[in-house]
């Protein structure tokens, strides 16, 4: 499941004080039961860097950051070069 990356919404729960705010994951299923909260983003294509990402409402992944023994895999491989 490292590396996974799909599109999302980004929203901030304003339910909570102003101090203790943040930004939210919310996944592509549960915007659906949630409509017009957040805004989109398109993480299959931008990514998301090396973070994890879980959705707010369900828990499930919508990025997972790769695992630093995976990082260095994608390097050596990302290094060589054919001829």
């Amino acid at each position: 499941m490292s590396g996974q990356k799909q599109d999302c919404y980004f929203y901030i729960d304003e339910t909570l004080s102003e101090s203790e705010r943040k930004v939210c994951t919310l996944c592509m299923e549960c915007s659906k039961k949630f409509p017009g909260l957040g805004w989109f983003w398109e993480g299959s294509r931008l990514g998301y860097g090396p973070f994890d990402f879980l959705c707010e409402k369900c828990g499930n992944y919508v990025h997972q950051a790769p695992k630093p023994q995976e990082l260095g895999q994608e390097r050596n491989e990302n290094d060589k070069t054919s001829i």
